[in-house]
């Protein structure tokens, strides 16, 4: 994708430049957060995908020039306004959506002790005898039928109403049905994802930290709010029965639209302190803890690619992208 292209350039100049701001910051005192999604033994099938190849490549660089936290102990101390011990520019790492493909790239972040945060759609996860699974597997494909995760007004909430009190058979005839007619090129309805038990295997794991990325992955701001409520609270009680962080939330796609006033209200209410956007603000003791930014990587070998997003080149484009929030 040419946009992709564009990205690791502006990285890269910057980086050549001396000009991310980890080249003028004081370290310790900011954060950058890298996301991820997908990954692949071989070459990438999607822009979302990063290879086994490249993210062995990136966390070295990583490893070298960084200090690498963990998120949650970025989060404590940095909105605690303490500043992180740290030589070199911190930066921490997670990863969005529960795909499988994690597993094939687990040594990588073990043979370099890297920890990184996994935000998982819960329900996405549950086997299909699960009510919950049944439940958020035929939210997500009735979003897709509306061309999107945009689900909104009376429609939403009819919908919503009649799948919690719809029967097991019901449910399996309805989710059916639902397939059948989908229409919308869902990216997470095509990929292998962690089931619960693999959940709680990740979860034991002292590198990796399992946390919520909702029940079925929809644009939380524009769902009725019992909707919203039933996407957030379900998905902390099962992220706590996998033994995972309850405090922690990505938002689904995570743009300045997918979260307002009543979902902050929302996550406050489930007990989550700390959530987490796509827009590249780096942390700090000036973030919104309900709003904390994260840069995207993408597959890319070039150190200079891998310094400029870890060094927070993203703020300002993200910055003059969606305005300062």
């Amino acid at each position: 994708m040419p946009q992709i292209e564009l990205r690791k350039q502006y990285a890269s100049l910057l980086s050549k430049l001396r000009m991310a701001p980890c080249d003028w910051a004081t370290p310790g005192r900011h954060c950058t957060v890298l996301n991820f999604h997908y990954f692949s033994t071989g070459t990438p099938s999607s822009y979302l995908e990063v290879s086994a190849k490249s993210i062995a490549i990136q966390l070295e660089v990583l490893r070298s020039e960084f200090r690498v936290v963990a998120l949650k102990d970025a989060a404590l101390s940095l909105i605690g306004r303490q500043s992180l011990s740290a030589v070199h520019p911190v930066v921490a790492l997670s990863i969005d959506d529960g795909c499988s493909s994690f597993d094939t790239v687990l040594s990588k972040f073990e043979r370099f002790a890297i920890p990184v945060t996994l935000f998982v759609p819960v329900g996405l996860c549950l086997p299909e005898e699960s009510m919950d699974g049944l439940r958020s597997w035929c939210l997500r494909y009735y979003s897709g039928l509306l061309g999107g995760p945009e689900v909104a007004g009376a429609s939403g909430s009819v919908f919503f109403e009649a799948v919690m009190s719809a029967r097991e058979d019901e449910l399996r005839s309805q989710l059916a049905r639902l397939r059948d007619a989908a229409r919308w090129p869902d990216p997470i309805c095509g990929r292998r994802l962690f089931i619960f038990g693999d959940l709680r295997r990740l979860a034991q794991h002292p590198l990796v930290t399992v946390a919520s990325h909702s029940m079925s992955h929809q644009v939380l701001s524009a769902l009725p709010e019992a909707w919203c409520r039933w996407e957030v609270e379900t998905a902390a009680r099962y992220v706590k029965d996998a033994g995972g962080d309850v405090e922690l939330f990505a938002y689904p796609y995570g743009h300045p639209r997918a979260f307002n006033e009543t979902t902050r209200k929302l996550l406050s209410l489930a007990g989550i302190r700390y959530a987490f956007t796509t827009m590249a603000t780096r942390l700090s003791a000036a973030s919104d803890p309900f709003a904390i930014g994260r840069a995207s990587m993408f597959e890319g070998t070039s150190s200079d690619y891998i310094r400029g997003t870890a060094g927070g080149a993203f703020e300002l484009w993200d910055t003059l992208r969606f305005g300062r929030r």
